[in-house]
């Protein structure tokens, strides 16, 4: 549902709309002046903007009730609103702009820590870590820490650096993974050699559970595949373990499907070997883009076009022969346009007609990769009737290409 806020909505209606058709579109909604308002506009012409305001101080103000999109007989042939309903104005009621931490709250306290502050706070935590704990005092420890963490991420200053590397080496209470997104914010590429000590399950790093250290290391990857180094890619190798199920059920000495959200790791393991992998790892991903997990697959496809081995093509065209979710198909066009093969542009031409404007755009992308200057006349064929103005871009930008 689409969601209306307090003050002002702006609205836009995209399409195409028949000769004989006029589009009415209604909003209902409810806030602090009345249940069951309503807006209705008769669209003939688009694109067509409008504004409808309500009101309130906070997001639950305003509840959007429904919204009905009819297509009626013909009109006019111009674009009005036909019933707008405000209710009684409240003075000063909705401002123009209102602080999101007002109405979704906020994760940071209200004032920052001095940096000092945070590491002595941290020091302190760690300490009590080591003696026996209740579980409430583990509680109030790990609330300790994640804040004075997230007033880091905040500063950013560099003498954190080593109390934060303690945390992720000593911590038991929860703060590991958000203490690696704190390094690299903090550190940058200086963190690739504590991220790969994570991946390898370094005897050093103290961990509470396999699931943290999964968890962690799901995290660890997604950051060394930001950072995409030289020092990052030799993490390749260890990402690619965490993808072999039967490798990875003995090294944690069991079934890592029974792990929490597993499948989601294994999301983010994928996509960081997209970015850290080679050609010899392309086998791997291979293996994934027919697993039953269809976004799993859809992420492999993404990462073999990454990786840039045209081994990968004729899997990759069954996958677009044959695939029923959409983003393996917009993936595998994708994919095939950064292998480069000129000779993969015929296969892309029919998807310039694709109903579904993704489909459109990644081919049209795909064929500015692919250079192939046969494919010009498909592109100028479908360029003046295409509707959506982001499509209608990436082919101006794939002509420019040629």
């Amino acid at each position: 549902m689409p969601q209306l806020w307090p003050g002002e909505n702006t609205i836009t209606v995209y399409g195409n709309i028949s000769p004989q058709t006029t589009l009415e579109v209604t909003y209902v909604w409810d806030d602090l002046t009345g249940k069951n308002k309503k807006h209705t506009v008769f669209v003939k012409n688009t694109p067509f903007s409008y504004t409808i305001t309500t009101s309130g101080k906070k997001w639950e103000d305003v509840v959007c009730k429904a919204l009905i999109i009819k297509a009626i007989p013909k009109i006019n042939n111009n674009n009005q609103i036909v019933y707008a309903s405000f209710g009684k104005k409240i003075k000063n009621l909705t401002p123009k702009s209102i602080p999101t931490n007002k109405f979704i709250g906020r994760q940071s306290s209200p004032k920052l820590k001095k940096p000092s502050k945070c590491i002595k706070i941290i020091k302190k935590n760690l300490t009590k870590q080591k003696k026996p704990c209740s579980k409430k005092e583990l509680r109030q420890i790990k609330n300790n820490i994640y804040n004075a963490l997230l007033d880091l991420m905040v500063l950013r200053p560099i003498q954190a650096k080593e109390i934060i590397k303690k945390v992720i080496f000593e911590d038991i209470s929860g703060n590991k993974i958000l203490a690696c997104q704190a390094l690299y914010l903090i550190a940058g590429e200086e963190a690739v050699p504590t991220l790969i000590k994570i991946l390898k399950k370094a005897p050093a790093i103290r961990w509470d559970t396999i699931s943290n250290w999964l968890h962690t290391s799901a995290m660890a990857a997604f950051i060394l595949a930001q950072i995409n180094n030289s020092g990052a890619k030799k993490a390749a190798f260890l990402v690619a373990d965490f993808l072999d199920n039967k490798k990875l059920a003995q090294k944690i000495g069991q079934n890592p499907r029974k792990i929490y959200r597993f499948t989601d790791l294994r999301w983010v393991w994928i996509k960081a070997l997209g970015k850290l992998g080679t050609p010899y790892h392309a086998s791997i991903l291979k293996r994934e883009i027919f697993s039953p997990d269809v976004d799993g697959a859809a992420l492999a496809i993404k990462a073999l076009g990454e990786i840039g081995d045209r081994s990968a093509i004729p899997d990759l065209l069954q996958i677009l022969k044959t695939h029923n979710w959409p983003p393996q198909g917009i993936y595998a066009i994708e994919a095939l346009g950064k292998l480069g093969d000129k000779n993969l542009a015929s296969v892309l031409y029919p998807y310039l007609n694709h109903w579904d404007e993704d489909y459109r755009g990644a081919t049209a992308i795909a064929l500015g990769r692919l250079k192939n200057p046969e494919a010009l006349p498909y592109l100028k064929a479908i360029l003046n009737k295409e509707p959506f103005p982001w499509v209608k871009k990436e082919i101006i930008k794939t002509f420019q290409c040629y």
